[in-house]
């Protein structure tokens, strides 16, 4: 089943190709990776694992129910190239003085948070940096301030729309407004506690200057490459430091444990999932964010909760509690109600994309919506990060629109001269 899965999915990733001449459209993206998903099975997990089951065909279905809702959203649009349709707006600037005072409220919690944490790390200093920081989380001995935690998405939706911005219109001005928004932003991924929004971060970062820049296939497939080259390194490099317990002569192999382990578990975990009988949840997942608001307000019922119990993936008694992004929904009404959720993401995505690559005029806020969609789209190999970070999305949205608002964001009539 793992080879007619391969073979399946390059047979699509290169009908993507040929249709729409995009490497960075959403589609193209998720057969690349559901593509080399099937490949590490069959290299790394064909000798302990048997993979012959027909639900590793589940991951060949939710690729064509997305392919099928991307080219639904995206219509005619489809056989155009991308590359020869829009044009930069080179006059994009913020408004003075409401991005000057926003950035001042951002500095002076900037400040109050670093000097907190540099209390916190320096009294209680452990194996390093990012560990301190963790077990004082989850131990309750380092709170950070419920202000901070709020501002959080604001920080970090300002640093992407700055980025934007600069890299359609490279002024002095935009150029500042980049550097300090991306290092408060930078202070707030990294003390987040987890490698997801220090990812989430960079790959919008990343996604908005190959959006803006609109870089031909050739250029775009050597940036992914250096792309995949420092991500795996910051992941390796956050593991090592995540488990303080392995030895430098042991680092090596621990590596390659891990990016086995980690790229491959979560396809076995949702086959064995599937093969067990397992009650519906009837909703509980994809409805979480408004049964969570529901609870808020007095009313008798549970919120589940976002990470998931281990299961055995090998007869050696390997675990993980990661399953794909079919398993949140199939969990609740079945495998092809999680067929018809993936139909619904690629209709979001092929939105999205037309939105923000269609367009002679660059929309900001499209191409800022369409950059942070690649977090969930990336991580749908491990696990669901649509609707489990609901409430996310929201805020993402809303601050987008605020800081795109005509009282932050205007075109200037005299452009100023540029610093590229």
């Amino acid at each position: 089943m793992i080879v007619i899965g391969l073979i399946g999915c390059l047979m699509i990733l290169l009908f993507v190709h040929h249709t729409i001449k995009d490497v960075m459209s959403p589609p193209f993206v998720l057969s690349g990776i559901w593509l080399f998903t099937y490949i590490l099975l069959l290299l790394f997990r064909k000798s302990t694992v048997d993979l012959s089951s027909i639900y590793y065909l589940s991951f060949l279905g939710g690729l064509l129910f997305f392919i099928l809702g991307f080219f639904i959203a995206v219509a005619s649009k489809t056989k155009m190239n991308r590359h020869h349709l829009r044009e930069n707006n080179n006059n994009l600037r913020f408004k003075l003085p409401y991005i000057q005072i926003f950035l001042l409220i951002i500095f002076i919690l900037f400040c109050v948070y670093l000097v907190k944490v540099v209390k916190y790390v320096s009294q209680e200093n452990t194996f390093n940096f990012w560990h301190t920081l963790s077990t004082g989380k989850k131990m309750g001995l380092f709170k950070i301030p419920l202000i901070i935690e709020y501002s959080r998405s604001a920080v970090i939706a300002l640093s992407i729309l700055c980025s934007i911005i600069f890299f359609c219109n490279a002024t002095k001005s935009n150029k500042r407004y980049f550097y300090l928004s991306s290092l408060f932003a930078f202070f707030y991924v990294i003390t987040a506690g987890n490698r997801g929004a220090i990812f989430f971060w960079i790959l919008s970062i990343l996604f908005s200057y190959l959006i803006v820049r609109n870089f031909n296939n050739r250029k775009l497939l050597l940036i992914f490459s250096r792309m995949l080259i420092i991500i795996l390194i910051i992941f390796i490099y956050t593991s090592l430091i995540k488990y303080v317990h392995i030895k430098d002569d042991e680092a090596f192999e621990f590596s390659k444990y891990i990016l086995k382990h980690y790229f491959t578990s979560a396809p076995i975990a949702f086959v064995e999932w599937m093969k067990s009988a397992k009650e519906y949840m009837y909703g509980a997942n994809t409805f979480r964010f408004f049964i969570a608001i529901f609870k808020h307000f007095g009313g008798n019922i549970d919120v589940v909760q976002t990470v998931q119990e281990p299961i055995k993936i090998t007869k050696l008694g390997e675990e993980t509690n990661v399953y794909t992004v079919l398993h949140y929904y199939a969990s609740d009404f079945g495998l092809f109600y999680a067929f018809f959720i993936q139909f619904i993401l690629g209709i979001t995505h092929g939105f999205l994309y037309k939105r923000a690559c269609f367009s002679k005029i660059i929309s900001v806020s499209y191409v800022a919506l369409l950059a942070i969609s690649y977090y969930p789209l990336l991580y749908q190999v491990f696990s669901d990060q649509y609707f489990t970070l609901f409430s996310s999305w929201i805020q993402y949205v809303i601050w987008f629109w605020i800081f795109t608002n005509p009282a932050f964001l205007i075109k200037s009539k005299i452009l100023e001269t540029s610093t590229t």
